[in-house]
């Protein structure tokens, strides 16, 4: 109630306590699980509390010799060891899923957070890396845009236990913010990398902002002065500096459907762009980038694979 309230919560280290059930306290048990017996022989019930001000000060304190010397790290040390059977790759599946409505806004990075947490509420057992900073096996598609809405995207998934398909999308059907369907669960070969699309297409509707949009024949006489070139050039800034490439080339085919939309197919093996960024090049002459971004109400319906598999 406060987090969809907007409230902030004090840290109960050096504030209040909420009486969030992690420590023992007058008001009760923690609902944490106990072992038998502490250190010093009494029960561990009388000990179990997280709520330790020095705590963070003394986590970040190097480590010392005898004569206060800090004592860095040599090829002696290891990483730290997890269990062997959280590092054992059973099954690895690739997760179609819909990305419409209010999740189409959520960034990649927000959107591996969410899917971090939705598999553990789905309780699968993931299959972990090693190393300093174990993490799920998890891999992903191509980044969409924020506000780009998708029937098309997917993830990848590996598990230490055999499970199969079926229930692997019951219970994780059941843990996605809305907006976020589960279309399809498939098995991969889980000693190969999950293999990337090398095509992707697109639905392409028009907006309108304060009453002024586009007609969706503006929208198709760009596509076809496009595609009637042989090449166009872009140059973007990126993290390396200017680029300069020919965009025409990742444009395989487009058509207007009845519906009063556009489809069209981009290709994508010989490097990858924005497609809205795309999009907005092609319309360049109908106004600024901005404005297109919120006039052009873009949409992934397919991927393409090298082996002729269309998916979802």
């Amino acid at each position: 109630e406060r987090a969809l309230a907007g409230k902030v919560t004090e840290d109960c280290r050096y504030h209040a306590c909420r009486q969030c059930g992690a420590c023992d306290t007058k008001a009760g048990p923690s609902r944490m699980p106990h072992a038998s017996l502490g250190e010093d022989g009494q029960p561990l019930e009388h000990h179990n509390r997280l709520v330790f001000p020095q705590r963070d000060q003394q986590a970040h304190q190097p480590a010392r010799d005898e004569e206060g010397r800090i004592i860095c790290r040599t090829h002696e040390n290891k990483p730290p060891q997890i269990a062997p059977e959280l590092a054992v790759k059973a099954v690895q599946y690739r997760i179609w899923h819909t990305k419409t409505g209010g999740s189409s806004y959520l960034s990649q990075l927000e959107l591996q957070a969410i899917l971090d947490r939705a598999l553990r509420r789905a309780d699968l057992p993931m299959a972990f890396s090693q190393g300093f900073h174990p993490m799920p096996l998890m891999s992903f598609g191509r980044a969409l845009p924020v506000g780009m809405e998708s029937r098309a995207e997917w993830f990848a998934i590996t598990l230490r236990t055999p499970m199969s398909a079926a229930e692997v999308h019951t219970r994780l059907a059941a843990a996605l913010p809305t907006g976020m369907a589960v279309i399809r669960v498939e098995e991969v070969d889980k000693s190969r990398r999950t293999e990337q699309s090398v095509a992707e297409t697109f639905r392409l509707r028009t907006g309108s902002i304060d009453g002024e949009g586009l007609s969706l024949a503006t929208v198709r006489d760009c596509f076809a002065a496009f595609a009637a070139q042989e090449s166009v050039m872009l140059t973007r800034e990126t993290k390396k500096g200017p680029r300069t490439s020919d965009i025409r080339r990742h444009l395989l085919r487009w058509k207007e459907l009845e519906d009063g939309s556009l489809e069209f197919s981009l290709d994508w093996s010989d490097g990858y762009l924005s497609p809205l960024l795309l999009c907005t090049s092609i319309c360049a002459s109908l106004g600024d980038e901005s404005r297109l971004r919120a006039l052009l109400r873009l949409s992934k319906t397919a991927q393409h694979f090298a082996d002729g598999q269309v998916c979802p």
